[in-house]
């Protein structure tokens, strides 16, 4: 519970200083009915100290802006902003470091929560998980995707393993 309320700060935050829309996609199976969360305001401090090419009327979409200006902003503005947020502020990170990782295990949202708990009942993690050499890699922002920390994590293990939500059939 107390990632999401944190994730839900840096929304707001990446949404502002780079001028995309955000989201966040709560399941019945991660989101708790009750727990102990920290709400100070201190707790979660977005860096907005990243520097990036902004263009002189700001990177927010607006009227009567045609499409293809639009779509430059998008892409030659807004996208690197969002990029150099998420790099910033280390939304997309390394959650088990193993510098002798074998096997690279990345996820997202209740896929990254179900791999680590099956991890955990299997015993593999802690002390087990560093012997046969796991790292564990959670996208905190899954579009765009931050390249630069996901080839970092992906330096050194043999395998790479990504494990996605499953959909109904």
């Amino acid at each position: 519970m107390q990632q999401i309320l944190d994730f839900g700060v840096h929304a707001v935050a990446l949404s502002r200083s780079a001028g995309v829309l955000t989201s966040m996609k709560l399941v019945s199976e991660i989101v708790e009915t009750s727990a102990s969360v920290d709400v100070a305001l201190e707790r979660v401090r977005p860096n907005l100290g990243f520097d990036v090419e902004r263009p002189p009327d700001g990177l927010n979409i607006r009227w009567p802006d045609r499409s293809l200006a639009q779509e430059e902003r998008l892409y030659r503005y807004r996208i690197p902003a969002a990029l150099a947020y998420l790099r910033a502020n280390r939304l997309n990170r390394v959650t088990w470091d193993n510098p002798h990782a074998r096997i690279g295990i990345a996820g997202s949202g209740k896929g990254y929560l179900d791999m680590v708990e099956a991890l955990r009942l299997l015993g593999l993690d802690g002390e087990p998980a560093r012997r046969i050499g796991l790292r564990l890699y959670q996208a905190g922002g899954v579009w765009p995707l931050e390249p630069i920390g996901l080839r970092e994590f992906a330096q050194g293990p043999e395998d790479i393993v990504v494990v996605e939500e499953k959909r109904p059939s």
